[in-house]
């Protein structure tokens, strides 16, 4: 009996693993070198012909709510849109002159140049250029899902082949607020 549950526990941890790798294969890492001062940024992201989505967040604070679950939607959107949308990720904690007090940050040079002013932050890029940030503020994890549908639908409006050419699309315009905007 003992032996059946400690495979039980065995065979559920370890679909749990296989799913988690699957979902990170679908999501690269921006690396950066401490030594030169510069990502792998440009040369992933900044691509004619290819639409990205890049979370910038703090790997200082991966526990932080916002952090834990902004990353859990980012996955999700990884799940769905990898076939048709290029996904990284950047730990700006690691980039030079990065500060962080618990409140507020101070960005590196090629965070600034990015725009983010807000930690976790999605970046959208198509062809290369950027879109849109939409600023992460899901803290609380019942909100969870509901983030998710608004995420889906910014991808939707934005990025994805059969909605291209909508009249309409939803940007955030670097804020955690939807706004409609006509082409």
């Amino acid at each position: 009996m003992r032996n059946s549950k400690l495979t039980v526990i065995l065979f559920v941890l370890g679909m749990f693993l296989l799913t988690c790798l699957a979902c990170a294969q679908n999501i690269e890492e921006i690396v950066h070198d401490k030594t030169t001062g510069k990502s792998n940024l440009n040369e992933n992201v900044k691509v004619k012909d290819r639409n990205s989505l890049v979370l910038f967040y703090d790997g200082n604070h991966l526990d932080n709510g916002a952090h834990r679950n902004e990353r859990y939607v980012f996955e999700e959107l990884a799940k769905k849109y990898s076939n048709k949308i290029y996904f990284y990720s950047y730990n700006i904690s690691m980039e030079n002159g990065y500060k962080n007090n618990g409140t507020s940050f101070v960005a590196g040079t090629e965070v600034k140049n990015e725009g983010i002013v807000f930690l976790p932050s999605f970046a959208m890029y198509k062809d290369g250029k950027q879109i849109d940030i939409r600023q992460g503020r899901t803290t609380m994890a019942e909100f969870v899902d509901a983030n998710l549908v608004i995420c889906d639908l910014w991808i939707m409006t934005n990025l994805a082949d059969k909605y291209i050419d909508s009249p309409n699309t939803i940007k955030f315009r670097n804020t955690s607020n939807l706004k409609k905007v006509l082409k």
